[in-house]
């Protein structure tokens, strides 16, 4: 069994249909498309678009280093034996979501996970029990900024203070007090 077939475990329907409505009501998520992510305050707005090398795709490097930093925060922010939400194409309900447990991951060991920090042409999200805090990965699928990710809730914030990714730099937007070494 490779490592993230004990992290994520695929949620029913039944399960997925209400933390979807979760998703929407709680963690501002509109995933019938009506515009961007309204997450709760606070928040960062991060530009995705320059991390991507055509025709390669993002580098493996940038991929891991985010993985391992969002990690770590994940696992500052939950207890060893708890999980969050990995939503894979949550717009329309389309694709499955996940229990992730961050707890069990190998953080040296990286395998292909089933929800990713991209929105490849689907949106991604990691989203905590109670829909307070996590990362959205929102494609725009406008000219401008095409590839966005919302990072969100004080208690994920604060967990990356220190660790935060480099190639999450680009911040084009803020909403409530955020820890400042994470805009410089």
């Amino acid at each position: 069994m490779s490592p993230s077939e004990n992290d994520f475990e695929r949620i029913s329907s039944t399960e997925n249909s209400a933390a979807l409505g979760m998703l929407a009501r709680q963690g501002g998520y509109d995933n019938l498309r009506r515009g961007p992510p309204k997450p709760p305050s606070p928040w960062l707005l991060i530009d995705l678009d320059p991390l991507w090398v055509m025709p390669e795709g993002v580098p493996d490097q940038v991929n891991e280093e985010i993985k391992r930093l969002a990690l770590r925060a994940f696992r500052l922010c939950t207890k060893v034996d708890e999980w969050i939400y990995a939503f894979n194409e949550p717009e329309l309900g389309a694709g499955p979501t996940y229990r992730f447990w961050p707890h069990r991951s190998v953080v040296e060991e990286f395998v292909s996970w089933p929800v990713s920090f991209f929105p490849n042409g689907d949106d991604q999200a990691f989203v905590s029990q109670g829909f307070d805090w996590g990362v959205i990965a929102y494609a725009t699928y406008e000219e401008v900024h095409d590839w966005t990710l919302y990072v969100f809730g004080q208690p994920l914030l604060d967990a990356f203070v220190g660790h935060w990714p480099r190639a999450w730099s680009n911040v084009l937007d803020t909403k409530g007090e955020i820890p400042r070494s994470l805009l410089l």
